[in-house]
This record gives C-alpha cells, sequence and structure tokens, in this order.
C-alpha cells in the first residue's frame, strides 16, 4: 500500500532529524564505527564535522536557518551513520568480501558527488569499481543464499519445484466440471526441467 510507504516514509525523517539533531548538540553519543577507516566511516564523519560546523556558527538550533541547512540533511547523516556502523560489523563478523564491496557500491551511489569530490571517485572509477564487485559476487551467488539457511525458514510450495508440483499443479481441479484441462496449460519446458503452466 503505497499510503503506508508514505507514512513509513515520513516517520523515518522526523526520527532522523530528531536524533541527529540530540547527537550533534552533544546529547547522545553512539560508538564509532569499527572500520573508521574505511569511506563509509568517513563519509559519515564528514557530514557530522560539516553539519557540526554550521550548528556552532548559527549558534542556535531551533533558527530558521538550522531549519534551512541542517534539517535537510538529517537522514543523509542518520543513514550514513547507520552504514559504517553496518559496514564494520559486518566485515569484524566475515562477511565474505565480494558482498561487502557490493554493499559499499550500494551506499557510494547514493552520495556520489561527496565521494567523487572528496575521495576522488569519479564516475567513471566507480562504475569499474562496481562492475568489478559484481563480477567477483555473482559466481558465489547460490553459495551466499545457501549460507543464510533459507529452506529452513521458508516452507512456501512455490521456492521449491518439486513441491510446487506435487503439491500445488498435482491439486489443481478441471474448471468448469468434470472435463479434463488442455495440455497447452501443462505445456514441458525442458530449459527448466519442470512442468509448469504455459502463459496463454
Amino acid at each position: 500500500d503505497i499510503r503506508g510507504f508514505s507514512i513509513a516514509e515520513g516517520d523515518i525523517v522526523v526520527t532522523c532529524i530528531g536524533l541527529f539533531t540530540e547527537l550533534l548538540l552533544g546529547r547522545y553519543a553512539l560508538p564509532p564505527p569499527l572500520e573508521p577507516g574505511s569511506l563509509l566511516s568517513q563519509h559519515a564523519a564528514r557530514i557530522a564535522s560539516r553539519c557540526q560546523s554550521l550548528l556552532t556558527d548559527l549558534k542556535d538550533h531551533r533558527s530558521g536557518a538550522y531549519n534551512n541547512l541542517i534539517l535537510p540533511q538529517s537522514e543523509l547523516g542518520v543513514t550514513a551513520l547507520g552504514h559504517a556502523h553496518a559496514y564494520g560489523v559486518a566485515r569484524a563478523a566475515g562477511v565474505p568480501p565480494p558482498l561487502l564491496d557490493l554493499f559499499e557500491c550500494f551506499v557510494v551511489k547514493q552520495d556520489l558527488l561527496w565521494y567523487a569530490e572528496h575521495a576522488g571517485l569519479m564516475d567513471d572509477a566507480f562504475r569499474r569499481r562496481e562492475d568489478a564487485a559484481v563480477r567477483a559476487a555473482v559466481p558465489h551467488l547460490r553459495a551466499y543464499v545457501d549460507a543464510l539457511k533459507w529452506r529452513e525458514l521458508v516452507t512456501a510450495p512455490i521456492v521449491s519445484d518439486e513441491i510446487w508440483a506435487e503439491g500445488v499443479l498435482g491439486k489443481l481441479k478441471p474448471q468448469g466440471g468434470s472435463e479434463a484441462q488442455h495440455p497447452a496449460l501443462y505445456a514441458y519446458r525442458p530449459e527448466r526441467g519442470r512442468k509448469i503452466p504455459a502463459m496463454l
């Protein structure tokens, strides 16, 4: 429901505004990311430093200037900090480097101008970096997914060809009386190795 997404987005923005302001005012303090030298940590630190300097110049967090200059950066500042923490924790937990690189590229893409200006990551360099991350991750994608042990958690019939064919397609009853279904509905797809309803 689009309305639900809109409400959630509004809640996130309000939460970020409150948290970022409290962090800038020093009322709250968070532990530093586990990888302070990473690109994502540098990004988060630079946003916080920039806004802290602005706040020092303004001397008042209840002014119109604060609303205009700092509040619009609240969500970016909080999410950047979250990305930096997530990256550090994932690295410490032993997440494979290709997945870390993919995550880093995903985050960098959200503020590519900053990384181009402060980290020298121009558009072409970023595209090569992203391409290398994808190429490194794709060959191991099945292993990464299987490592999540999703089969122990997901029991829906559609996740298994065998269960879907036997438990769902096998129980379909003819429509409109006893007349049998047209064979075209269960055309054999050799490339998939199973019978599935054909698209009409």
